[in-house]
């Protein structure tokens, strides 16, 4: 399960997103997808206020709402 946003304003937008797997690892299926290379990945820490907190703005936020002071222009999930 995956949210991901486009997040700012033009000209200077950014794609964000939070991915949960179930495990420690990271599926090979999404090793092996050939845009897994350009992702920046790191795994939350639940026990670090910052990580609850990125994980609540992203689940919990909508269009038009802000995430870590970026505007968000559009949000999907995928499931």
């Amino acid at each position: 399960m995956a949210k991901h946003a486009v997040l700012g304003q033009e000209p200077k937008l950014k794609i964000e997103g939070v991915w949960l797997f179930r495990g420690t690892t990271i599926p090979q299926e999404a090793i092996d997808h050939p845009q897994f290379e350009y992702y920046k990945k790191r795994q939350l820490d639940m026990s670090k206020k910052e990580d609850v907190e990125m994980l609540r703005d992203f689940w919990g936020s909508k269009e038009e709402d802000t995430i870590n002071g970026d505007f968000v222009q559009l949000m999907a999930k995928h499931l």
